[in-house]
Order: C-alpha cells, then structure tokens, then sequence
C-alpha cells in the first residue's frame, strides 16, 4: 500500500497493490460524490506480479510499480482521469564496468525482487534484492537473504519515457527499509542509531546489509536466524 495524502485535502488518494497484477486506488471523496470508493486500475501488465512493491514518488507525483526483470516502471498519475498506466523503459548501463563477470553470473543463481525507492533529497534508487531457498534449522525451506543491488535512477536525456540505471555502491548519509510493504528511504544522521549506507530488510530473515562492503548481517535469535513473521513490514517513521 503507498500513499502521499494531503490530509488537509479530502482529495487525497491511496494505491493498493492486491494479488496477481491488480491495483486498486481508494479515494475518501469520489469525482462525483462525497462518498469513499475504489477505483480500479485497467490494463495492469501481466509481469506484474504478487510480490512487485508499490510506492509514491512525491518529487514526479505518480505512483510506481517495477517490473521483476527491471526493464519497466509501471506508472500512474493519481490525478489522472485515465486510469491506465504508463510504461517508463529503464536502461542499465554495462555492469561489467563495475562488477566481475563472475559476481554477475553468481546473483543469476538467486531469485530476486526489484524495489524503486525515493529519498527525502528526491534522488531514486532501483535496488534488486537477492535470496536464496534452503534448508535451516529445523530442516524446513526457507529463504535467506545473499546480496543487493542497488542503481541510481536518472533522468534520460531521451525524455520523460525513460530512466537511466547506474551501478552504485555507495548512498552516502542514506538508509533503505525493504519489506513486503513500501519501501522508503531515510537520513541515517537524521535518527540515531541507524548505520548509513546500508539497507534494512525484512522478509528473507531479517538483518542489516552494507552496501559498499556487500557484508550481509543476519540476526538471529541464539544459534537460529530470525525468520519472516506473518506481517514482514517496517513501519513507516
């Protein structure tokens, strides 16, 4: 679920992302009555899927869904009249430029969820999140975290149609929360103890990942990796 409403505004709007590749959008006034409604959204993409986040960018207004091959951002204008969504191209740049070859055909092993994040300065980031399926403990199947990537989205210089991905390794004074929720972005200067540069996820156990050195902290609860509650979520600050 994603929203950015103006509370002071009964005009405000809230996209909701179901199973499958289905939106809605919940508005507490409708355009034509005082009423709540919902509102679906047409012509969702079929690579969009249960586990695709949502969220709201504030700096271009309009909600966005990745695509898990990260080739597309889905895009909608909560404002619009139409509500079908647009396809923004997303072009990743060689990563050969910054990466072995190996470490790139290592991450081709690991299924993988594709988050679109907003800081509070307005920079976007793409971030891939890696994990793998095992046995743990208890000799059950689960999923634990391997590795991230993370790119800066640019504008194209082609248009508004399309985003450019550049490899990073390093977010500087920033933070990342990843769950099954929207992810956001905070200042780690901003609230103290939080480690900058680093992402914290939930979802495939639960732990801190420094970005730059691509160390991946775990936590666990004695000699057990903490698992995926039933309600992986951060809460937003």
């Amino acid at each position: 679920m994603a929203s950015y409403p103006d509370l002071d505004n009964e005009d405000w709007v809230v996209a909701i992302k179901l199973q499958g590749s289905k939106i809605k959008l919940y508005r507490p006034a409708c355009p034509h009555g005082r009423e709540p409604c919902f509102i679906d959204v047409k012509a969702m993409p079929r690579s969009i899927y249960t586990l695709s986040s949502i969220m709201y960018s504030k700096k271009d207004e309009r909600f966005y869904v990745p695509t898990p091959g990260s080739e597309y951002l889905c895009s909608l204008d909560p404002n619009s009249k139409e509500k079908d969504p647009e396809c923004i191209g997303l072009c990743t740049e060689d990563l050969t430029k910054h990466l072995d070859q190996d470490d790139i055909n290592e991450v081709k092993l690991f299924c993988k969820t594709v988050h679109f994040v907003e800081a509070p300065s307005g920079e976007q980031f793409l971030v891939k999140w890696f994990f793998k399926y095992e046995d743990d403990f208890y000799k059950e199947i689960t999923s634990r975290t391997r590795q991230f990537m993370v790119f800066r989205a640019e504008d194209h210089p082609l248009g508004k149609k399309k985003k450019q991905l550049v490899y990073t390794d390093d977010i500087g004074d920033l933070c990342i929360f990843l769950g099954h929720g929207e992810p956001y972005c905070l200042r780690a200067s901003w609230h103290p103890g939080l480690k900058p540069n680093c992402i914290y996820f939930v979802g495939h156990n639960l732990g801190v990942y420094d970005i730059t050195a691509k160390c991946c902290n775990i936590f666990y609860n004695e000699e057990v990796p903490l698992r995926s509650s039933e309600f992986p979520y951060w809460s937003h600050p």
